[in-house]
């Protein structure tokens, strides 16, 4: 297994971001341009943690673009403020 003990995000500014990511876990970076950057572990065990298949499904979501619009749909329906109605 490659070494995951620190995973680096360097942004188009001057400066650097590092994040620190233990054995299990998981991140999804969201770019700018669109693209995604996942680092998922590999899990040797007969259970995988429940943040690695929230993570995956997650990614799997953000790559079907059905799935995708709908959650974007549910967010604005649910999560932005509704402007009133004069």
């Amino acid at each position: 297994m490659k070494d995951r003990s620190k995973f680096k995000v360097i942004t188009s500014s001057p400066s650097r971001t590092t994040i620190e990511l233990d054995d299990l876990d998981a991140a999804i970076i969201l770019k700018v341009d669109g693209t995604l950057k996942a680092s998922l572990p590999e899990v040797k065990t007969e259970t995988v943690p429940e943040n690695i298949i929230t993570a995956a499904a997650l990614v799997y979501a953000l790559n079907d673009e059905e799935l995708c619009n709908l959650i974007r749909k549910r967010f604005v329906e649910k999560c932005l403020p509704q402007k009133k109605e004069k």
